[in-house]
């Protein structure tokens, strides 16, 4: 046979195997490339047509990000409160690339005076009479161009710095560092608060390297300490360590290759590889260990474990490359590239496991047989409980699972989806806090735009529509202050008359020409219309908080732009917010499509390798299970579908699909030396055996795994964190139905005289 060769070839040869297994690791590690992207962009697929209308509006306007700055005084009308304001904008306009700096020290404002409108600033100098600083307090109250700039209760104001984006995101992380210390140098010891694309994705890339070098060092500490404490034996917990690191070093090196870049949610194969790769490993050392103590020479041990245990880790090694491979299915490139990482490293995993321990323990001999000692320790006393009571008890285990179903499928109703980056920090971070202050106090930081292409976006009935937009824009309760080149006309139209009664759209397109020539090359102009006039925007405003509002009604709100428009040019929403709300369908659409596509492959896969759907369904059976009961507990806890758990259905269907899978193997194994008997009592003895003989290494297992998952409670992503908790749950619930729902299954559906 093609395997006989193989394990021959090796053992002959060991050193040859090892060298060649470190050489391939090096190969790929030496591609390697420690660079981090965290940008939004990364998340679409370059064919998006939403991310095409976003870089015409980018080329259209220049502008579409901005960092925000909150101040907080006793009253912001006091001569020291309004110089503090002043100095923070000039050093604001003075950062690259800012474009423009809206705030009460900035901004135009628009009066007649004489036969033009003329466009100035709201003071040139601080005024410091009590007089002069309540009327400027009654003019700011009352001019629509400084709408939602200062709190209902005068105490804080906004500074809003506008800048392009920014190709190489670490220019990104500079200029944020460069904002806060521009902040630090105006304001000193005195709080503020500030936030923006600048400082989320500077905070996200900060936090991905810490993650790095503190999770993935944990992990490997854990997984030697397990180990360690399974086999006590120096080489069974060197090796599988090595095997780890290898296949570490190939996984994120094949990455390099093909010009990945690691993000929040591709790190995560690092801490996956390391658990996924000792898996193969612990079941491998175990069967060995177990053969040495039932008599076998160590060289007969060794390869009899490694022939035995081949075809049921090729088999969980395809079914996880194939749970992982479904990701290639999602909508968002970050989970895309994370699960063919992810598949990929489970098959360097197995290819590293299958060389190396048959190189190194023909080398350094066999590890002292402990199998004795452990039949009679704790672990096989709970074991062999735990078998007995799936068998006898079996209708009881069913019913249970029947309920906790039940209450799964009601948890999974009450699942909510979380797109918005703002909420992917802990709730104590500095981001947090700073955009949850900006939020209650000024109306958010989050953006949303409409472009509006035209002949000439000045006509009136272009404008009216335009007006129209703004005002169902506004009927979002999340959406705080927003303007547009309507507003701006009818603010003209008021103040050339002098009569609020003419608040409202030129009634022809040479009056709003005339109006609105008269702004052009200002910020209250500029910002909101092209040179040409062929495009405009409205700019809304919004709280954080509210961004599930506009998600809900944002494909009616669409819709109705498509009617407003429709023979006048074109609208169309986007912008930042816009794609961060794109991320909320695109999350539900990618859980659907890769759980199918898992399920139905991983079922069509595991009746293929054992020959007999019989025994496929009843590998899925438990491990269905996990999922669900996983799925249910999000409801329940309140934990979201974002970016991070979207993958859990997914990868833990691949996952916990192999435990499921060695206690089928060695099932019929067993059920096959005893001559295939048909008997009650036949089938519980092998069932007693089978739970018991690989419930050491499933524990073993799936105690790595769950705790290389629960390292994520130190993760500084609130997506990574929910991806670690929900793994690590489904595998601990995945074991236990394993080892308590599978045999009931097999009780109640046994094994035919002619399953092969």
């Amino acid at each position: 046979m093609f395997a006989d060769k193989v394990y021959g070839a090796i053992v002959a040869r060991p050193n040859l195997a090892i060298l060649a297994c470190v050489v391939l690791a090096f190969g790929l590690g030496s591609f390697v490339k420690p660079d981090i992207d965290t940008s939004l962009r990364i998340w679409f697929l370059e064919d998006d047509p939403d991310v095409a209308t976003y870089d015409r509006y980018i080329a259209r306007f220049e502008t579409d990000e901005f960092v925000a700055v909150g101040l907080t005084f006793d009253d912001v009308f006091q001569e020291e409160a309004l110089q503090t304001i002043v100095d923070v904008g000039a050093a604001l306009d003075a950062l690259e690339p800012v474009r423009r700096v809206n705030g009460l020290a900035t901004i135009d404002l628009v009066e007649r005076e004489g036969e033009s409108l003329v466009a100035a600033p709201l003071f040139e100098t601080v005024p410091s009479d009590a007089d002069a600083l309540e009327a400027l307090r009654a003019r700011v109250y009352a001019d629509p161009l400084l709408r939602g700039m200062l709190s209902e209760d005068g105490r804080s104001t906004i500074l809003i710095a506008e800048h392009p984006p920014f190709e190489d995101l670490r220019d990104k992380a500079a200029f944020a560092v460069t904002v806060r210390d521009a902040l630090d140098a105006v304001l000193g010891e005195q709080v503020y608060h500030a936030a923006g694309n600048a400082f989320l994705e500077q905070a996200i890339q900060s936090y991905t390297w810490r993650d790095l070098f503190v999770l993935a060092p944990l992990t490997v500490l854990m997984i030697a300490l397990v180990t360690a404490a399974l086999f006590r034996n120096l080489w069974c917990t060197i090796v599988p360590s090595v095997i780890v690191a290898l296949t570490l070093a190939s996984a994120v090196g094949i990455a390099g290759m093909f010009g990945v870049k690691l993000n929040m949610i591709t790190t995560i194969v690092i801490p996956l590889s390391m658990a996924v790769g000792i898996a193969d490993s612990v079941h491998l050392l175990a069967g060995y260990r177990e053969r040495l103590a039932e008599g076998f020479a160590p060289d007969e041990a060794l390869r009899n474990a490694w022939h035995e245990l081949l075809f049921p880790c090729l088999v969980t090694t395809a079914t996880t490359a194939l749970g992982l491979g479904s990701l290639l299915t999602a909508n968002l490139v970050p989970i895309r590239q994370f699960g063919w990482m992810g598949a990929a490293t489970v098959i360097f995993a197995l290819l590293y496991t299958l060389v190396l321990v048959p190189a190194v323990f023909s080398r350094v001999g066999a590890p002292t047989p402990a199998a004795r000692r452990e039949r009679s320790g704790a672990l096989h006393w709970v074991l062999d409980r735990t078998a007995r009571f799936a068998w006898s008890r079996h209708r009881l285990v069913l019913a249970i699972n029947g309920g906790l179903i039940v209450m799964a499928i009601v948890g999974v109703t009450r699942i909510e989806v979380g797109a918005d980056f703002a909420n992917y920090f802990r709730d104590d971070d500095p981001i947090t806090l700073d955009m949850r202050w900006l939020d209650e106090e000024l109306g958010g930081t989050g953006s949303i735009d409409i472009l509006i292409e035209a002949d000439d976006v000045r006509d009136p009935e272009t404008l009216r529509r335009i007006a129209e937009a703004q005002a169902r824009m506004e009927a979002f309760d999340a959406v705080k202050d927003s303007d547009s080149p309507a507003e701006l006309s009818m603010i003209l139209h008021e103040r050339w008359f002098g009569d609020p009664e003419r608040y409202r759209i030129p009634d022809s397109l040479a009056a709003s020409a005339q109006l609105l020539s008269q702004t052009e090359g200002t910020s209250i102009h500029d910002r909101l219309m092209v040179v040409d006039y062929s495009a405009g925007r409205i700019r809304g405003r919004f709280e954080n908080s509210g961004l599930r509002e506009l998600i809900d009604g944002m494909a009616s709100f669409e819709a109705d732009l498509d009617v407003l428009f429709e023979g006048h040019g074109t609208a169309q929403l986007t912008g930042i917010g816009k794609l961060i709300a794109n991320l909320d369908r695109y999350i539900i659409e990618s859980q659907v499509r890769s759980f199918i596509v898992a399920f139905f492959t991983v079922a069509i896969l595991l009746g293929l390798f054992f020959r007999s759907w019989h025994i496929g369904l009843w590998a899925l059976v438990p491990n269905a299970l996990p999922i669900v009961f996983a799925l249910g507990l999000m409801g329940w806890l309140g934990i979201q579908l974002d970016v991070g758990t979207v993958m859990v259905a997914s990868i833990m269907l691949g996952l916990i699909v192999d435990d499921s899978v060695h206690f089928l193997a060695r099932y019929r194994r067993e059920w096959r030396a005893a001559g295939r008997p048909g008997g009650a009592e036949a089938q519980q003895a092998i069932a007693y055996r089978t739970g018991v003989g690989t419930g050491r290494a499933l524990t073993t297992t799936s105690v790595i795994l769950a705790s290389s998952f629960f390292l994520s409670l130190g993760a500084s992503f609130q997506p990574n964190l929910n991806f670690g908790v929900m793994c690590g749950l489904s595998t601990l619930i995945a074991l236990a139905c394993d080892l308590v729902s599978l045999p009931a299954v097999i009780r109640v559906w046994p094994l035919r005289s002619e399953e092969s």
